[in-house]
């Protein structure tokens, strides 16, 4: 049997455990509770408060695949049980949709990525300082077995400078003894992880679309400073224009890409870029 429960009944007598082995963060999984008749907010505060009689301060991800027994079709609440809701007052983190991939690399995950940006883009509310919405894992550049990337170096970046910009968990799922230099100085870009953890915790927000692409701004420590990202969803290269007004900027605005570490000169009205196909520019 591949599904059923696993700690429902022993929720506290296994975090005591988990506390007693020192364990530091805890994915609590609700796989196959609507099947078991389970409220899946109910659940998780049961567990969240057996972690809290443990004895130890320990993360709590909350993790919601949603299964057949659901019905179909279903929105991007129900795709993450409306974790929104109840996640902020159960746990560290909670996942806003279903999982980003499974098991072995699969070429063409890029779809993917764009669905769980935009499921995580519908409840910014929800999360604050301690307590963040969560798109799952980063992929970068998993290797295929019979050759080639399951993502492209461009769309790997994409998905780590929308995390950045959303606040989420920046949780490697790739082997970085596999990942190019290139790659990993990307994940380490200083300018970009301290978008990700700007102490405000405000999850940047979408302020403009197209049939090609988004602009997002999000709200960062100091007056008037805005992280931008320009995403291109389009298979080409396109120019891509952020109106400040839309970024909640006036005035002349300094510009500095953060992706290239480099100031862009100082600018009125907008800016407008060349971006990548399936790529962004990260702007602030």
């Amino acid at each position: 049997k591949w599904c059923g429960l696993g700690s429902r009944g022993h929720y506290e007598q296994d975090a005591r455990q988990f506390a007693g082995w020192k364990v530091d963060a805890i994915k609590v999984d609700f796989l196959c509770g609507i099947g078991a008749g389970l409220d899946p907010g109910t659940a998780f505060k049961e567990f969240s408060d057996a972690v809290a009689k443990s004895g130890r301060k320990m993360l709590l991800n909350l993790c919601n695949p949603l299964t057949d027994d659901w019905g179909m079709p279903h929105t991007p609440e129900q795709d993450a049980h409306n974790t929104f809701v109840y996640g902020p007052t159960a746990a560290d983190s909670w996942r806003t949709g279903t999982d980003i991939a499974w098991g072995t690399p699969t070429a063409g995950e890029w779809p993917n990525i764009l669905r769980n940006m935009d499921a995580n883009a519908w409840h910014p509310e929800a999360q604050g300082p301690g307590h963040w919405n969560d798109p799952d894992y980063l992929i970068p550049m998993r290797k295929l077995a019979e050759g080639g990337y399951e993502l492209t170096e461009e769309e790997s970046t994409t998905q780590f400078v929308m995390w950045a910009e959303m606040a989420s968990p920046l949780m490697l799922g790739s082997d970085p003894r596999t990942l190019a230099q290139s790659m990993i100085d990307t994940l380490r870009n200083p300018e970009i992880i301290a978008v990700d953890q700007d102490p405000l915790g405000i999850q940047g927000a979408r302020v403009a679309t197209d049939s090609v692409g988004d602009v997002y701004s999000k709200v960062l420590q100091g007056a008037g400073k805005r992280a931008v990202v320009l995403l291109n969803r389009s298979d080409q290269a396109q120019d891509r224009t952020v109106t400040f007004a839309d970024a909640g900027l006036a005035g002349k605005v300094a510009v500095r890409d953060l992706r290239a570490r480099a100031s862009r000169g100082t600018f009125t009205g907008s800016y407008t870029v060349r971006v990548p196909a399936h790529g962004t520019a990260f702007l602030k």
